[in-house]
């Protein structure tokens, strides 16, 4: 039995998706139309959600959906952003459970980033839908999102116009399959 960390084709597949997502994060920093949902589980089993894209783009949502002058220093700024995410957001697994996030952190920079912990995340997944209108007001937006979560299968969506933001999906066989009923769930 091999101890060799990229012993395993799987790993190596893995390891080479989780490298081009991040790769395709660094080309997005310029784009205010482009982000990146990354949902995951670390070592010792917490389950966090990060969103990445430029400064601008959440510059224009804020200001956008608070006004040009609503904000002073980065630290109100990245309230609004908080809020901002407080509302627009919703991740349910197993259609009812409702996970619930822990104090975002705002990372400013050229690439911005919200971080924070989810919790309630059940152990047996049987659904998943998530919907996020953080950039919804940008015209020709897309979200990358991807789910690395130990025991669910790791791919990549893209959340649009066209799909409203949305993902509903129910595990089949080992794989997600999309729900062809997508819910409709005002915020």
């Amino acid at each position: 039995m091999s101890t060799n960390f990229f012993s395993t084709k799987k790993m190596k597949t893995n390891i080479i998706g989780i490298l081009f997502l991040f790769a395709s994060i660094s080309i997005q920093a310029h784009q205010s139309d482009l982000s990146t949902v990354l949902i995951y589980q670390n070592e010792k089993g917490k389950c966090y959600l990060q969103i990445y894209s430029s400064l601008t783009a959440f510059k224009e949502e804020v200001e956008y959906k608070y006004g040009k002058n609503a904000y002073k220093t980065p630290e109100e700024f990245r309230a609004l952003v908080t809020d901002h995410f407080k509302k627009n957001l919703l991740f349910i697994c197993n259609d009812q459970d409702t996970l619930k996030f822990g104090k975002p952190l705002v990372l400013l920079g050229h690439e911005t980033k919200l971080v924070v912990e989810v919790f309630g995340f059940p152990k047996n997944i049987s659904s998943m839908y998530f919907k996020n209108g953080m950039f919804m007001d940008t015209p020709h937006n897309q979200s990358s999102l991807i789910i690395l979560k130990k025991g669910l299968p790791s791919q990549l969506y893209v959340l649009n116009d066209e799909n409203k933001q949305q993902i509903d999906l129910v595990l089949e066989n080992g794989k997600w399959q999309t729900n062809a009923t997508i819910l409709n769930l005002s915020m």
